[in-house]
């Protein structure tokens, strides 16, 4: 039996995803989270679980959040999956999920047969990206002028740029 943790923000989708993943005798949904202090916090305690299936978009800071939050689980060392479920289906923000550690991607438009079909690869330690991922990634096109630009953003590089946006002196800036 395959043990999750499940994180999203969205009550909603956390507990239909939790519902429909019960039905599925290869599962036990050990745990649920709905942010990444949550998470963290869960994680410290060295759960027994498998796959962490991650909303990359937690909270206000974003999907680059979300990228770190990859890279501190992977910092973790700990004997889990990382399963990104988003929205998100920019070829660049599926690359930095993978490159900063988890092992699938699924956007949540999927059928539920893609979701449990990922979680049993990435838990035999196989990378998987949605079907409809796949030509985008291989087949890289030019970004959309409204393709989330900010995913190269490190958490600091976007609060510089917030301030420099809000009229600061970058002496100010570098002071702060």
């Amino acid at each position: 039996m395959i043990r999750l943790l499940v994180c999203d923000d969205h009550h909603l989708v956390r507990a239909s995803l939790v519902y429909a993943l019960q039905q599925d005798p290869r599962f036990d949904v050990a745990a649920q989270v709905s942010d990444s202090a949550q998470l963290l916090t869960l994680l410290g305690e060295a759960p027994a679980v498998d796959v962490l299936l991650l909303d990359l978009n937690l909270d206000a800071r974003g999907v680059a959040a979300g990228i770190e939050l990859i890279e501190r689980i992977q910092a973790m060392r700990l004997p889990l999956a990382i399963l990104v479920l988003s929205v998100h289906d920019d070829a660049q923000i599926v690359s930095r999920a993978l490159d900063a550690g988890a092992k699938g991607y699924v956007t949540k438009d999927s059928t539920l047969d893609v979701l449990q079909g990922a979680i049993v690869q990435v838990s035999l330690g196989h990378y998987f990206l949605a079907p409809r991922l796949i030509e985008p990634m291989v087949r890289p096109r030019a970004p959309a002028a409204d393709s989330a630009w900010d995913a190269a953003l490190t958490a600091r590089e976007r609060e510089v740029l917030r301030l420099i946006c809000s009229g600061q002196r970058l002496n100010s800036i570098a002071a702060a």
